[in-house]
């Protein structure tokens, strides 16, 4: 069992509990929580994505120069969860949108 600390949102006052094993039940496995950190990871890359959908069209006004860089930037984005599982891992910055 551990201590933690519990604070009154309505005072500000804090004041020490000891932790029981019931209050450690509702925790999720380390596995439940690695899945929710891809699956936000993938949330946020796909919203991502999406916003530059267009970006890759046949009607697009872009320069092919600029389609391309545009591409490579999606191909890094769809690539982001071979290198990381996490936002808040070590090392995480998301690619560089095309100006």
């Amino acid at each position: 069992m551990s201590i933690r600390t519990v604070t009154n949102v309505v005072t500000g006052e804090t004041h020490q509990e000891q932790r029981t094993s019931e209050d450690d039940a509702w925790k999720p496995s380390a596995d439940t929580l690695a899945a929710e950190h891809l699956n936000y990871l993938r949330m946020i890359r796909n919203s991502k994505l999406q916003m530059c959908d267009w970006t890759q069209g046949s009607d697009s006004p872009l320069s092919s120069d600029k389609k391309t860089e545009w591409a490579n930037y999606r191909t890094s984005l769809r690539d982001i969860t071979n290198t990381y599982k996490s936002i808040n891992a070590n090392g995480f910055s998301w690619p560089t949108e095309p100006s």
